[in-house]
This record gives C-alpha cells, sequence and structure tokens, in this order.
C-alpha cells in the first residue's frame, strides 16, 4: 500500500542548505540576545551585563545543534533548528523579563540548564538514530513506557489541582510531555502495521468502516487507558491533545472521514461530561463562560480576565518588552499564560510572527510527511507536528479566551524543563525524518491516498491557526478599548505610578515627595507637613485617587500632561504624554501666612482664607481638623484603616472648609449689603442718620430684629458698621431691594458655579427669590445667605482693591523637572464690582470698625487695617453655638496698596454670643496671618 502512494522514479537530491541553516542560526541568537537587551534597556536603561554570557551560551548550543545535524543528517530541512533556537530564546527572554518580577522566584536561570538538555538530547537524537525506521521495532516498548510515565504522577500530591508532576527533593518532572511523544511513536508504529485492515475489513456502519476488534481493539484500550489516567489526573490539556493526536492519525491512516465525525461527537460528549462531573474542570469552563464574573462579584479578575487584559493593553505594536505586566496574571505568568507577556509586550504584530514561526514548525513537519515513502515516517511526522499544532491551538485559545483554559506549556516559550527537552526531542525526530525525506524524495504525480489525507490534516492545522489569529485580533484590537477601561484593569495604575509623581511647591520648598515602594504600584506620595497643607494639595492615593491640587493638575504631577513633552504635537490627546518626567506645580501660597492660620486655629473647627487683592493669588488656605493625607497614599490595609476612620469621624477633617463648605455669614455680609446701598445711592452719607427703629419688626411679620450693641436706633451708616448694627442692614436690604442686592451679591462672587482656582470651589448663595421679611434677613448674612470663606475673602480683597476684584488663583507656574516652565497662572483681569468711591468709603468703615469698633483685635501698628465682624447664628431658633466670623485687609503704612484680604471662621467660639465674639476669636487669627504677609520672617 505504500509502494501505491509512493512511485518511485529517479529524482535529482535537493541541495543540502545547511549554510543557510547556519545563517538563520546567527539570525536567531542575535533576535534573541536583542530581546535580552530591550528588556535590560527597558527596565533599567541600561544593557544588561549578561548580554553577552546569553548570547555566548545560545550560540554554543545552536553551534553544536548545527554541527550535528552537519554530519549527521545534511539533507535536513534548513528551517527546522534555527526556529527550534528562536523560539527557545524567545522564552528564555520571556521568562527572564518576567523574574525581574519575582526576584526571589528566579526561572529563567533553571529554564536555560533545561535548555541545554533539550539541545544534548537533540544531539544524541541526531547522531545516534540513524534511521527512525529503527523505531518502529519498539512500539510496544514505547506504550508500556508512556502509561508508566502517565500513572505515576497519581502516586505523588496534586499541584494547582492537577497530578501531572513527579516531585522529589526539589525536583519535579512532567512525565506526560515525554509520553506524547512515545505515544506518537506507538500509533504511527500501529497504524503502519494495521493499515489495510483498519480502512477495508469489517464491517460499515454508515459512512464509516467498523474494522474488525482484533485490530482496532489494542489501540482503543491504549488510548482509552492513556486518556483515561489523565482524566483521573485532571490533566485535561493533555487529554484533549491525545484524543486529537489520535483521531487525525487515525484518519490519516485510513482515509475514513468518518473518524473525524465521530471524534468531534466523543469530544463534545467528553467535554460535556467532565465538565459537569469534574468540579475543576467546571470551574474552568465557568471562567471560559464567564470571564468578568468576578470581578462583578467583587472578587477580582481571574487569571482569563487579567490574560485578556494583557492582550489588550499590547495592542498592535505591542508595549515593547520589559514594560508590560502580566505578572498580574499570577503564578501562572511564566508557564501556562506566559504567551499573554508575548502579547501585551510585542503585540499583534509580535503574537502574529510567533504563530507564523509555529505554523511554519508544523508545515515542515507536514512536508516531511508528503515527501517520506515510508507509511511509519509519514505518520510519524504527522504525529509529532501534529502534536505542536494542537498543543499551540490548545493552550493559545485557551489563554486568549476561544476555548477553556486547560492547562498546558506553550512550545519553547513557557517555563518548565520537561515541556523544553521534549520540544527539542521533536524537532530532532522532524530533522531526522526530514534529513530521510529530502534524500529520497517522492517525484511529482497524481498524489495517493495518504498524501490527500496529510494535506487535509494540514490544511485542518492551518484553519485553527487562522483562528487564533482572528480570535487574536479580536481580543487586541476589536475588544481592546474596553478591556482597557475596565476598572479592574490595574495596568494605568501600575503606568500611573511607574515613577516618581511631579511636587507641589509651597515658597520654593516641595511639600511632597515620593516613596519607592518596589510594588507594582510602585511609588507612593508622600507629605511634609501634610495636615498643614492638605487644604490645599488634597491627597493623592493608589486606592482612593486624587482630590484638590492633587486631582486638578494631576496631569502635569503623573507627567500625563501633553504639554510636558519637549516637542507637543498639536492635536495631541489627553495621556499622550504618559512616560515622561512628570512636571512640580509651584504655588502662590505664603508658607508664614499658612502656618499662622494653622496655629490661630490650633485645631478647632473652621478654616482661613488669604489673597493678595491686586492680583488675586492666594496666600492661604487652612481648613481645621485637617488630616494628614499620606495615610491615604498606599493600597494596604493601613490605608484602608484610616480612610475609615477619617470618613467616620464626625469632625470631618478630609473635608476643606475654606472652599467646600458654606457657612452663613453672618454679619461680615454687611459689607456687601453697604456697597449695595451706597451704589443704589440709599445711602449718601455714611455719618447722616438713619431712618431705623430699634427693634425693627420685619416686614409683613410681627417678628423684631435686635441689635447686641446699644445706639442703633437711627444710627448712621458708619456707627451701625462699626458696632454692627442689625435692625440698620436688614433695612437697608429691604431699601435696596432684592434684585439690586442680588446683583451687587453676583458681582461680588456669589451665585458663582464656575469658579476654579483650579479645583472647584463651592458656590457661595444669595436667595433673590424672597419676600421682604426674609430679605431683611439675608441683608444681615442669615436666612438662606451663605458663603465659603474664600468668598468673603474675595469680598475684603475688592474693598482693599478700590472696587476692582481679581479672580482667586493658587497655580503661579506649572514646570518641569528641569525648571523650564510649561505654563504660568498669573494674575487674570478682575471686574469692577463697585465704583471706587463706594470703595474708598468701605474702606473707611472697615477702618472705622478695626480701630474703635468690634474689630479692635485685629490692629497691627503702623498698618491700616480694615475688618468687619460677624457672629453668624444658625441651628433650629438659632440655638446652635454661633460662628465666629472676621474679613479683614491690611495696608503697610509704606504700601500703595493692601497687601492682603483675609477671611477666617471659627465653628466651634465659644465666646458670648453676638458680633463681639467674631472680634475676640477670629480677630486674632487674622491679624497674626496679616502680620505673617506683612513682615515675612518677624520683620517689623
Amino acid at each position: 500500500m505504500a509502494a501505491a502512494d509512493a512511485p518511485t522514479p529517479a529524482v535529482r537530491r535537493p541541495l543540502r542548505r545547511r549554510g543557510v541553516e547556519l545563517a538563520l542560526l546567527v539570525v536567531a541568537v542575535l533576535l534573541s540576545v536583542c530581546g535580552y537587551c530591550a528588556v535590560g534597556l527597558a527596565r533599567h536603561g541600561t544593557v544588561p551585563p549578561g548580554a553577552v554570557g546569553y548570547g555566548a551560551g545560545l550560540g554554543a548550543l545552536a553551534l553544536l545543534a548545527h554541527v550535528a545535524v552537519r554530519l549527521r543528517a545534511p539533507y535536513a530541512d534548513p528551517l527546522l533548528l534555527p526556529i527550534g533556537v528562536l523560539l527557545n530564546g524567545l522564552g528564555l527572554v520571556l521568562i527572564h523579563r518576567l523574574d525581574l518580577e519575582t526576584p526571589h522566584d528566579t526561572a529563567a536561570p533553571a529554564q536555560l540548564v533545561w535548555s541545554a538538555l533539550g539541545v544534548l538530547l537533540f544531539t544524541a537524537v541526531v547522531l545516534l538514530l540513524r534511521d527512525h525506521r529503527v523505531l518502529q521495532r519498539y512500539a510496544y516498548v514505547c506504550v508500556v513506557a508512556a502509561l508508566a510515565l502517565l500513572t505515576l504522577p497519581i502516586l505523588f500530591p496534586a499541584v494547582n489541582g492537577a497530578r501531572i508532576w513527579i516531585r522529589l527533593a526539589g525536583f519535579s518532572l512532567q512525565p506526560g510531555e515525554f509520553a506524547k511523544v512515545l505515544l506518537a511513536v506507538f500509533f504511527a508504529a500501529y497504524l503502519a502495521a494495521h493499515r489495510s485492515a483498519l480502512a477495508y475489513a469489517g464491517r460499515r456502519l454508515w459512512r464509516l468502516q467498523l474494522p474488525a476488534g482484533r485490530v482496532i481493539g489494542p489501540l482503543l484500550a491504549i488510548w482509552l487507558l492513556s486518556v483515561g489516567v489523565l482524566v483521573l489526573e485532571r490533566d485535561l490539556g493533555t487529554s484533549l491533545l491525545f484524543f486529537g493526536l489520535f483521531v487525525v492519525m487515525l484518519y490519516v491512516a485510513t482515509g475514513l472521514t468518518g473518524w473525524i465525525a465521530l471524534g468531534l461527537v466523543l469530544a463534545v460528549l467528553g467535554a460535556v461530561a467532565v465538565a459537569r462531573l469534574e468540579p475543576h474542570v467546571h470551574v474552568r469552563v465557568e471562567d471560559w463562560l464567564h470571564p468578568f464574573a468576578s470581578i462583578r462579584a467583587g472578587l477580582g479578575p481571574h487569571q482569563i480576565a487579567q490574560s485578556l487584559f494583557a492582550f489588550a493593553a499590547g495592542g498592535v505594536l505591542g508595549t515593547g518588552l520589559g514594560l508590560g505586566h502580566s505578572i498580574l496574571i499570577g503564578f501562572a505568568a511564566k508557564s501556562d499564560f506566559v504567551l499573554a507577556t508575548a502579547g501585551e509586550e510585542l503585540g499583534l504584530a509580535g503574537l502574529a510572527a510567533v504563530y507564523v514561526l509555529y505554523a511554519l514548525l508544523v508545515e515542515r513537519g507536514y512536508r516531511a510527511g508528503l515527501a517520506l515513502r515510508d507509511t511509519f515516517g509519514r505518520l510519524l511526522a504527522v504525529g509529532l507536528a501534529s502534536i505542536v499544532a494542537l498543543q499551540v491551538f490548545v493552550i493559545a485559545g485557551g489563554v486568549t479566551g476561544l476555548i477553556p483554559l486547560t492547562g498546558m506549556a506553550m512550545p519553547f516559550l513557557a517555563q518548565g524543563g520537561s515541556s523544553v527537552v521534549t520540544n527539542w526531542a521533536i524537532v530532532a525526530l522532524l530533522i531526522r525524518l526530514s534529513d530521510r525525506a529530502r534524500r529520497t524524495p517522492v517525484p511529482n504525480g497524481p498524489p495517493g491516498p495518504m498524501t490527500r489525507c496529510i494535506r487535509h490534516a494540514g490544511a485542518l492545522c492551518a484553519v485553527l491557526l487562522a483562528a487564533l489569529l482572528v480570535n487574536a485580533f479580536r481580543v487586541q484590537v476589536v475588544q481592546a478599548g474596553s478591556l482597557d477601561r475596565s476598572p479592574a484593569n490595574r495596568r494605568d495604575a501600575i503606568a500611573r505610578y511607574a515613577q516618581p509623581r511631579g511636587d507641589i511647591v509651597v515658597g520654593g520648598r516641595a511639600v511632597t515627595g515620593s516613596r519607592d515602594t518596589h510594588e507594582p504600584l510602585r511609588y507612593e506620595r508622600t507629605y511634609t507637613d501634610g495636615p498643614l497643607y492638605a487644604p490645599v494639595t488634597g491627597f493623592s492615593s493608589q486606592q482612593y485617587g486624587t482630590t484638590l491640587l492633587e486631582h486638578a493638575a494631576d496631569g502635569v504631577l503623573s507627567g500625563t500632561d501633553p504639554l510636558l513633552a519637549s516637542l507637543p504635537l498639536p492635536g495631541r490627546a489627553a495621556g499622550a504624554g504618559a512616560g515622561n518626567p512628570a512636571g512640580d506645580v509651584v504655588t502662590t501660597l505664603d508658607a508664614a501666612a499658612q502656618r499662622a492660620a494653622y496655629d490661630g486655629l490650633g485645631g478647632r473647627r473652621g478654616a482661613v482664607a488669604a489673597i493678595e487683592p491686586a492680583t488675586g493669588r492666594i496666600l492661604a488656605l487652612v481648613s481645621s481638623p485637617s488630616y494628614d493625607p499620606g495615610e491615604l497614599s498606599g493600597n494596604g490595609p493601613s490605608a484602608r484603616r484610616a480612610w475609615a476612620r477619617l470618613n467616620a469621624d464626625e469632625a470631618r477633617p478630609m473635608l476643606n472648609r475654606a472652599v467646600r463648605q458654606t457657612y452663613p455669614p453672618g454679619s461680615t455680609f454687611k459689607v456687601v449689603t453697604a456697597a449695595a446701598a451706597l451704589e443704589a445711592r440709599v445711602v449718601t452719607d455714611v455719618d447722616a442718620r438713619t431712618r431705623t427703629p430699634s427693634p425693627y419688626r420685619l416686614p409683613g411679620t410681627t417678628t423684631s430684629l435686635t441689635n447686641e450693641a446699644s445706639g442703633c436706633g437711627g444710627a448712621s451708616l458708619r456707627y451701625a458698621f462699626a458696632w454692627s448694627c442689625n435692625t440698620v442692614f436688614a433695612k437697608l436690604g429691604v431699601d435696596v431691594g432684592a434684585d439690586r442686592m442680588g446683583a451687587t451679591a453676583a458681582a461680588f462672587g456669589f451665585n458663582d458655579p464656575d469658579l476654579r482656582i483650579p479645583f472647584a470651589v463651592a458656590p457661595s448663595s444669595f436667595d433673590t427669590h424672597v419676600d421682604r421679611a426674609q430679605l431683611a434677613l439675608s441683608s444681615i448674612g442669615q436666612y438662606n445667605t451663605r458663603a465659603t470663606p474664600l468668598q468673603m475673602a474675595m469680598v475684603a480683597a475688592a474693598v482693599a482693591d478700590h472696587g476692582l476684584l481679581r479672580p482667586p488663583y493658587l497655580v503661579e507656574r506649572t514646570v518641569r523637572g528641569n525648571g523650564t516652565v510649561v505654563a504660568t497662572g498669573g494674575a487674570r483681569p478682575g471686574r469692577q464690582v463697585m465704583r471706587p468711591a463706594t470703595a474708598e468709603r468701605l474702606r473707611e468703615l472697615m477702618a472705622d470698625a478695626v480701630r474703635r469698633g468690634t474689630g479692635r483685635t485685629a490692629v497691627i501698628p503702623h498698618t491700616t487695617v480694615g475688618g468687619k465682624t460677624g457672629t453668624a447664628q444658625h441651628g433650629v431658633g438659632n440655638t446652635g453655638v454661633p460662628y465666629a466670623w472676621f474679613v479683614s485687609w491690611a495696608q503697610r503704612e509704606e504700601d500703595l496698596q493692601a497687601k492682603v484680604a483675609v477671611a477666617v471662621v471659627v465653628e466651634d467660639a465659644t465666646a458670648r454670643r453676638g458680633d463681639i465674639s467674631g472680634g475676640g476669636v477670629a480677630a486674632p487669627i487674622a491679624r497674626a496671618v496679616m502680620e505673617a504677609v506683612l513682615h515675612p520672617g518677624g520683620r517689623r
């Protein structure tokens, strides 16, 4: 029958082509060394010191194998050995790259030793096996040895749910890897001996020719026994491999397509049964069907999901060797999932190249099977090539979500000594078979039945490869965006924390830093004087994100702002600058003023905001009680405990009271009411008496409004302002009217939802949809009127700067790491809130309030200080402890303009109720802040 398949006219022998093989080996070694160097450059910025040794070692092994082929198999296929060397070299590079993530558990040195043993076995097979047909004599020895190897792991403990390992004294072996080659030899020998009986004898059932039981019986028994043992050991990957190998070789031997159909039916039935009955397999099937179920259940991504994240991150061109994060897959990253590293770091292009190498290896094996003249050799070549094809499909399909994960080693690439040694044995046998085939090739002519079957089997392998490529395109291109954006994908976080974060600078000194944790999220934020600057910096947490300036300036601080690039490109997308060194943010804060405000509050609930009137520069921004943002920087248990404690604290230390909390401004709002009255000319003379009764009955009600101070009945605006007469300002607000009061408040910044400094500020509010009684209360800072301390500092600043209000800002400039300026903040155009003449009247009123009114505790020698106290009533029936307020500005005698405007609020003021508490509690804090700005270093 074999003679009928391969007629024997004389033909010309092909060239030996050992020079081509040597040249390709040099390329394979150089590519491997380049990959090794690329990893070192990516990880450490330098060529690794072991590059020469690695290249020399791999080159020596390649040369040894080449010499053996040149001596004993000179006509062998010139592609087989270079493909094996390149795949083995790439595998060593990938394992070494993953070792850098796990320095306590390195695998590359051991893998190199196993690779050397594999090449030695390759050399021994090529040198000693003169004729492959000798193996046919030992068919039953091979099957007995294979069954023994498959049975041995049952006696040893399971590893990761499967009994496939033999472990003794620190030495481990996976005997199933060797068994697959021995079974391929047995199947080839048995099928070659009984081919005719299998194909033509026995009964016919539908399209299937059933051979006699005495012929097919031993073959089925051996196959069922081997697969049964593997099922018991829970090594379903190798079981699937053996099943596919048996069906392919039986089809090639008999030419009966019914075996393919029967094999597929049995495979489906067996898979369903095992998936239902075996928990270990059931879990893997469920992970395949629902790879993200664990994420939705709050358990984090399992290995399949992490593998899909890795492939998606690679995209088309990959992240580059050494720059991926497939180590997140976990314990099997170097073995079962090593292909994920190739997919992430080499991209779809690199992965396709790897697939093509495997395809070439399989194709050259099938080519040898087509060219050989003996049936045993043809079946053995097909069997060995099919082992590689099926193993690649089972593994690659499993880790990319095409089929359920089975748990096998990717040929040559994956960690595993047994696997790499076995793969070198397969290449050696294919070298021997191709040498024999090329010595006596089959001439051109009509193909025989077995030739057609070999081509059909080869086409099936091509379909499997095409399925892998299509699936890789689906994951790495079509679904890449959604996988990259998954909240469970930590790659953005890892990239974000892969370099030190830029600093926030106050007064020329960095108040932030970065600490190398040597964890996947490498750099952790640190803070100097964290509680002091927390209302400005906010926090940058690996677990809870960013707030305040850390959030608003995140692009610069994290290095993702495209402007940080040396040559920013027009239209460059946000985040495209990832990989640039982080920039720094220089703030407008005055360190001495910040410290004075913080110390002045002394842990009491409250806030301070200070502004430079002429520019809008924020000089101080303090909230109390505060917290240390460094406690939240990490992602471990301590950060979670700190987060829970801070959120449970009734004092709300993470609340930025200076810009995110609004309060009833109390009598400090009378500055706005006075401005409205003067602008509307309801008052034209600040010294003229007003027609205001004391007490004052709120319009349309029977409620009377009283004063804490005496002498308020009919008081002038100057007197009423100095002693904070509620009745005068309530009536003035009613006389001005809701619309004009609302317009004046809006000019000062009330009801503005868009204020940013650069982080958002809670809008202060003045309600214009009120009746006259409510308007009276709103005009003295009660009812619905609410303001942030920053807003009230803006009110004081507008008065100090002759009615011109500059928008407040916190960032002076952003700079690159080398100090070059990226962008500047700077003063922005202001708006005229009121006429300069009105502002001048208000400056007089505020100065009088400090000289002889309720703000006398804010007096600074040789300095004009203007201020306004306030005690904001709140709570049901105004029963709560009042908020003590003080707003002010200060100008030294020698200065042409005011240098600072301040607003202070103290929530838990313990002084007596009334405006005087603002002077007694809040004014001293404001004075300390103003002195810190006016007299740097304590100079007077």
